[in-house]
């Protein structure tokens, strides 16, 4: 369940950030641990046959990926719990995304330790992978207890027989650290919960920095530790219950593994009853492309509505949906003379007749099959999930041909409210995956228990992760389905550096109120949202001076923050 009590900034701006996989900072604990993992596997992915089909199991946030791109055909980034990556598949009831015997490298970085059932793991391993391919795994022999599922630990001659017996020939156990490192690794740890366990409300604020630089100082001295072993003799300072770096080989002959049954989604999506809540304010030209997809659905016509709440307009709003009554004859028309995203929602909700209201932007256009895919995946889950809200895939569409300037960053595109998680369906079970208000079925049931969406100011997306939030507070689930998908339409004026500083200004603003709105104005609240806006205005900072003298989108992306630090100021001000 989500504590929605770490409002964090949205997660597209961690995706400029700096990968602490690859290049971990001096001060991290795990710094020496995580250089000679990385070393590792970086040599591993030099030695990758070119045109492999690799498939990264447990992928996590792929702080690799790069490394192995260049070398497959074909990556595969697969876990139990969704990442934002097009090519991820999930991994449903222990079954692995990929065809029998269709790949020729498994990447299981970190993973087996959190393996609870080996057995029924190494069947999955053997059936995706073809005779004589290579596996590497990465896990340990001494290291703490880092996940409430952390089950393993292994020696060299444990890991042999684990494998032998699962129908792979050895290849090589690497250790990946030295005796000094780990030594680090566990004395930076115990400082860690020292402070944790004495200081925790403190430990953020004032405490933090302290424990950083005494983590700082024992790399350096682990460092001279382990340099000085090298010179004396490398074997002295290797440890034997280190993280281990395995590859080996599946054997050409193996046993048949008997396919694990795929779980059966539910069925009979068209037994719900769907409003199609449209909220809109000056947009009368993009609504008859949006009405004419809604015609155009695969949904039985006399299973759901559409209601048109016009937020203020000034145009033809109300016209052009009258005109559209004898193609959607289920079409109602409603007036909210608040502007304001939350209050139309809000006046949607109230007027729904339907089990599951479904918002979708009055500038996009719906695929034939989307409100089927919200209706199979909301009879999927309900049963489970009283409080339940779905969504999909939104793709970008430009009215006139467009190509992005070099100084946009990629994964900016989220913020034009693209999203795509891959074509399958799961619960997005970590706060930092949520849906996306131009394609965001919610059921009445929910926005009954929580109230509604959030009238108190909140802007771009701050009603709708308020809900979120509320939803996951209350033991509900937010459902991810790749079937219902929409295409939206975006403006060419958006990408532009002005438009981008307003954005991440105006994000800043939101977060503060959505704080408020879920915490109350305390003291809490404020130190965590002047912490935010520091850390903000340091790295913004440091980005700006960057992309003055060397401009890149990366550094340019860290400059936003700026930014958004002083939105986050202002919403405290406010």
């Amino acid at each position: 369940m989500t504590n929605p009590s770490e409002v964090a900034p949205p997660h597209r701006l961690h995706a400029g950030m700096q990968n602490i996989w690859v290049y971990p900072p001096l001060t991290d604990p795990d710094f020496l641990h995580r250089t000679g993992l990385r070393d590792k596997i970086k040599q591993f992915a030099e030695m990758v046959p070119a045109g492999s089909t690799i498939l990264d199991v447990g992928c996590g946030w792929m702080p690799y990926k790069a490394w192995f791109d260049s070398k497959a055909a074909r990556y595969i980034p697969s876990d139990v719990t969704p990442y934002p990556d097009p090519r991820f598949r999930l991994i449903e009831n222990g079954r692995l995304p990929a065809p029998d015997h269709s790949i020729d490298v498994v990447l299981c970085w970190q993973v087996l330790e959190h393996v609870a059932e080996l057995a029924p793991f190494f069947d999955e391993l053997r059936r995706v992978m073809k005779p004589g391919a290579t596996a590497c795994f990465t896990t340990h022999g001494l290291f703490r207890i880092h996940d409430v599922e952390d089950f393993w630990r292994w020696t060299p001659a444990g890991l042999d027989r684990l494998l032998l017996d699962n129908s792979f020939s050895m290849c090589s156990i690497e250790s990946c650290d030295s005796t000094f490192s780990i030594i680090a690794l566990l004395t930076n740890n115990m400082i860690v919960k020292a402070f944790q366990s004495r200081h925790r409300n403190r430990d953020r604020l004032v405490f933090r920095p302290i424990r950083r630089l005494f983590a700082a100082g024992v790399n350096v001295l682990a460092l001279c530790l382990d340099c000085i072993g090298s010179a004396i003799g490398g074997a002295v300072h290797r440890a034997e219950v280190s993280t281990y770096f395995i590859k080996a080989k599946l054997l050409s002959q193996q046993a048949e593994v008997p396919a694990i049954p795929a779980k059966i989604p539910a069925t009979s999506p068209e037994k719900t009853f769907i409003s199609v809540a449209i909220c809109t304010r000056n947009r009368a030209s993009d609504l008859p492309r949006l009405f004419k997809s809604l015609a155009d659905l695969e949904y039985p016509a006399d299973r759901f509505e559409v209601l048109v709440v016009d937020n203020g307009s000034q145009d033809a709003t109300r016209e052009v949906a009258e005109a559209w009554l004898s193609r959607l004859p289920n079409i109602r028309y409603f007036y909210e003379g608040q502007p304001g995203l939350p209050y139309a929602r809000n006046t949607a909700w109230k007027n729904a007749r339907g089990d599951l209201i479904a918002y979708i932007d009055d500038d996009a256009k719906a695929s034939p099959g989307w409100l089927t895919a919200l209706g199979s995946a909301f009879a999927r889950y309900r049963d489970d999930f009283p409080i339940l809200a779905v969504g999909g895939p939104v793709r970008l569409a430009w009215d006139a041909p467009f190509s992005f300037p070099g100084w946009w960053p990629k994964h900016f595109n989220s913020w034009l409210s693209e999203l795509d998680f891959g074509p399958d369906c799961f619960i997005l079970d970590k706060n930092s995956l949520c849906l996306v208000g131009a394609n965001f079925a919610i059921t009445k049931t929910a926005l009954n228990a929580i109230g509604g969406f959030c009238e108190g100011g909140l802007s771009y997306g701050g009603d709708e992760r308020y809900v979120e939030a509320m939803i996951r507070s209350t033991g509900g689930a937010l459902v991810y389905t790749g079937d219902a998908h929409i295409t939206h339409h975006v403006s060419p004026s958006r990408v532009d550096r002005k438009w981008l500083r307003k954005r991440f200004f105006t994000e800043g603003v939101s977060v503060s109120k959505l704080r408020f709105a879920l915490h109350g104005r305390n003291l809490k609240s404020l130190a965590f949202l002047v912490n935010r806006s520091l850390k903000s205005s340091i790295d913004g900072s440091i980005g700006t001076v960057q992309f003055m003298f060397a401009p890149s989108p990366e550094r340019f992306a860290r400059s936003l923050s700026l930014y958004y630090s002083v939105g986050v100021m202002l919403g405290i001000a406010r």
